[in-house]
């Protein structure tokens, strides 16, 4: 009889040890990660590091160090696109001559999310990744300004 309690009891631990592992393995995500399927979302998903900037003379369709116009002042700029049209340039710690600490911006995805309207001019969506925004000038012109965003 003995025997037969201490089993019951081993059963009972191992099957009580077995629903607390079993519930810390299904637990839900409590920190999802945003879904980055749309271009809403990989603007809004986090801040973007100004990497470079310049216009494409050779007409590459990259910016080359002879090309290259991001100003030391400009290296350490981050532009935040928020959700609901609006977003903001820091210049952080070395700002550039004449401006501002930050300043706010409008912006709007159109032409089937492929341009970016920013009120004060459009701009033609090159590349977006999760990592990644390339946006060019929509100027008719061959000559076209690069800008190369990341994290």
């Amino acid at each position: 009889m003995k025997r037969q309690t201490v089993i019951i009891k081993i059963k009972t631990g191992l099957l009580y040890l077995l629903l607390i592992i079993s519930s810390a393995y299904c637990s839900k995500d409590r920190n999802p990660e945003p879904d980055l399927t749309d271009a809403t979302s990989l603007l809004t998903a986090k801040s973007w590091k100004l990497l470079s900037h310049g216009y494409d003379n050779n007409k590459d369709g990259v910016i080359s160090s002879s090309e290259e116009a991001l100003l030391d002042c400009e290296r350490d700029n981050i532009s935040t696109f928020n959700k609901n049209g609006t977003g903001i340039v820091l210049e952080n710690e070395l700002v550039c001559s004449g401006n501002k600490n930050s300043s706010q911006f409008n912006w709007s995805l159109i032409n089937n999310d492929t341009m970016l309207d920013f009120n004060f001019g459009i701009a033609v969506i090159t590349k977006l990744t999760a990592d990644s925004l390339v946006i060019t000038d929509n100027n008719s012109d061959d000559l076209k300004m690069i800008v190369i965003y990341g994290h």
